[in-house]
């Protein structure tokens, strides 16, 4: 087995241990065991089970592969809306680690960092689509392209974490109507501002 497939071997290893157990229940011990490694040699390649957490993170939230580039900023839309609704239904796990690691972080920055870049990456990436429509729209919003893109995020954190904690929340209605929403938002006449 070469270092990379060890390597690749102990965060698969750690993401699900993260996953099913959580960070607090969770040793570098535990995820060694799952990876069929001795302990040693998972702080060979990994000093501290927060650099596990923070590859295993890394390994099991990866962005959307979605093509955007030339694509009309409602297709874009569109597209994100579909593979947030897909990543929620194949990898909610990640969201699992995600929220996890959001409680870790209130009292660790190494992590807390961590979390604060995955978080910002994936609304940059929201920020950037809603741009593309609120460029094209017809009648563009009040609000800016980031507070719409932080909204969205929000909304998309908001419907993975219902969809963790009650089995019975329709997730998928409820990315439904945000896309509703939101793209008819985009499209609809805006209603003059007040003059006072």
């Amino acid at each position: 087995m070469t270092r990379a497939e060890t390597q690749t071997r102990i965060v698969d290893a750690a993401f699900r241990a993260l996953v099913e157990e959580g960070y607090h229940d969770t040793t570098v011990k535990d995820i060694a065991g799952r990876a069929g490694l001795a302990t040693g040699l998972a702080h060979y390649y990994f000093e501290s089970k927060d650099d596990l957490l923070l590859a295993a993170l890394e390994l099991g939230c990866p962005l959307a592969d979605i093509r955007l580039e030339g694509l009309p900023g409602l297709d874009q839309a569109k597209l994100g809306f579909a593979a947030e609704r897909e990543g929620q239904i194949w990898n909610l796990d990640a969201y699992k680690l995600i929220f996890d690691m959001v409680g870790v972080g209130m009292h660790n920055p190494r992590i807390a960092e961590k979390i604060r870049l995955f978080l910002n990456n994936r609304r940059d990436l929201v920020t950037r689509v809603t741009d593309a429509v609120v460029t094209e729209a017809p009648n563009p919003p009040r609000a800016t392209s980031a507070a719409l893109g932080a909204a969205i995020w929000g909304a998309f954190l908001g419907i993975a974490l219902q969809r963790l904690i009650d089995p019975e929340f329709d997730g998928n209605a409820a990315l439904d109507a945000l896309a509703e929403m939101a793209l008819t938002a985009a499209t609809a006449p805006r209603p003059p501002a007040d003059e006072d």
